[in-house]
């Protein structure tokens, strides 16, 4: 990878940890999720006069992505109602690249050389190492580690998809802001549903 690249992919992984974190520390975890949703849905609408619309084949990537998303979104609220930040997020994350790298090999073609499954399976073991150091003297909660396993997975298949729906997009921008735009409208319409069936209750 090029440097601009590498500081690019380590900026999200900074980025994604941190909304992560500040999620799982808000109480009712719809509100949080929300809100984030509801942030990238704005970016996306900003982006999109100055992005071109992605090509038409791409579209069956992008409307699967974004229900795949909304998937990694619930099970990732499931595994932070169930388990600590610490177990939940190493094993998400952990998992992910294992099964990325199974998916883009059947579906993309692409094998990594000896170094870079290496590499994968260096970064897989020390994350997932993490959690298990967490678990020490602690008996396993095994419905958490079932749903933060579930949201690795969730996290790999749309990572495949997403990589062959921007190849056919003809513009990775404008893939990106219409993704973020179809997805991010659910969960606010969600829980303003929720919400608003909260209040007609109270009346």
């Amino acid at each position: 990878m090029t440097p601009a690249v590498t500081a690019a992919v380590l900026i999200a992984a900074v980025t994604h940890a941190g909304w992560n974190a500040i999620a799982h520390r808000i109480t009712d975890k719809l509100v949080g999720f929300a809100l984030i949703s509801g942030g990238g849905l704005l970016i996306g609408l900003a982006l999109l006069p100055f992005v071109p619309v992605p090509a038409a084949g791409a579209w069956p990537y992008l409307l699967g992505s974004a229900a795949l998303h909304i998937a990694y979104y619930a099970l990732l609220m499931r595994s932070f109602e169930l388990g600590d930040f610490g177990q939940a997020y190493p094993i998400a994350r952990g998992s992910a690249p294992l099964v990325v790298t199974v998916l883009a090999a059947l579906f993309a073609h692409e094998v990594p050389d000896g170094w870079a499954a290496a590499g994968i399976a260096l970064s897989c073991a020390g994350l997932t190492g993490v959690a298990l150091w967490g678990l020490r003297g602690r008996t396993p909660d095994w419905a958490a580690i079932g749903a933060a396993l579930a949201t690795g997975l969730s996290i790999a298949v749309y990572t495949v998809v997403d990589g062959l729906g921007v190849r056919a997009s003809g513009s990775s921008l404008g893939y990106v802001a219409w993704l973020m735009t179809v997805q991010g409208t659910v969960i606010p319409a969600y829980a303003l549903w929720r919400w608003r069936g909260s209040a007609a209750a109270r009346l």
